[in-house]
């Protein structure tokens, strides 16, 4: 979801392209920021399988994130 889009209760936003804009990426990322209690909207998780939140982070803009977990590869 990038421009042009409301989704006023997406809780979950799955990264999983490579995004080698600033712009795009906080266009993505918006998409879950906005709160709507109406809905009991007042969080959002990123998932981001391509490591593109460690190209765009800025403490300084959006603050420290509540919680990473990072996962490894599962071996079966």
């Amino acid at each position: 979801m990038t421009t042009g889009v409301d989704a006023q209760t997406c809780k979950l936003i799955v990264l999983d392209s490579n995004i080698g804009s600033m712009t795009e990426f906080k266009q993505i990322i918006g998409r879950g920021t906005r709160v709507n209690e109406e809905y009991g909207k007042t969080y959002f998780t990123i998932m981001d399988f391509r490591n593109v939140t460690n190209l765009f982070a800025d403490p300084d803009f959006d603050g420290d994130p509540v919680m990473i977990k990072q996962v490894g590869e599962m071996m079966i």
